[in-house]
């Protein structure tokens, strides 16, 4: 798995162009090198990021490099891991995510499922979605409910 989260979990970075609703319920894309301007401040800085395996000069410093070229390559069996652990409950409301399949090909992820919780024995999934070929910035609503089929993107 491959992917670059750049400093957009909650941010508030530069848009050059409108987000466009995707074919993934309410995930919007926006086809920019540059992250989408979200109106909610930059909270991803305060939290501590792990992921559950990386190859050597992939790790995840890559996710929040600025960067839309380097990604975070895992180096192990799947599923693959991104953990984001707050020191303190806070309430996420956006999470954007870099894919790249022209870039990065099968590395990219097809899947992405987003679980929350107050420690890692709580976890539940809140939002899951499947792409084809992605290519952009994507951004999920984590904040609202998921519909009847769980998917709420």
């Amino acid at each position: 798995m491959a992917s670059n989260i750049n400093s957009t979990i909650d941010s508030a970075l530069q848009l050059e162009g409108p987000l466009v609703p995707a074919d993934h319920g309410a995930a919007h894309v926006h086809n920019h090198r540059t992250p989408p301007l979200l109106p909610w401040p930059d909270i991803g800085h305060m939290a501590k990021w792990s992921v559950s395996s990386f190859k050597f000069g992939f790790g995840p410093e890559c996710l929040r490099d600025d960067d839309p070229d380097t990604f975070w390559h895992s180096d192990g069996p799947q599923p693959h891991f991104i953990t984001i652990e707050f020191p303190r409950k806070v309430a996420i409301q956006k999470l954007s995510v870099h894919l790249s399949f022209t870039l990065d090909d099968s590395y990219t992820p097809a899947n992405i499922a987003v679980r929350a919780g107050t420690g890692p024995m709580d976890l539940q999934d809140i939002r899951a979605v499947s792409l084809e070929k992605p290519d952009g910035w994507y951004t999920f609503d984590v904040s609202a409910e998921p519909n009847e089929e769980g998917d709420g993107l």
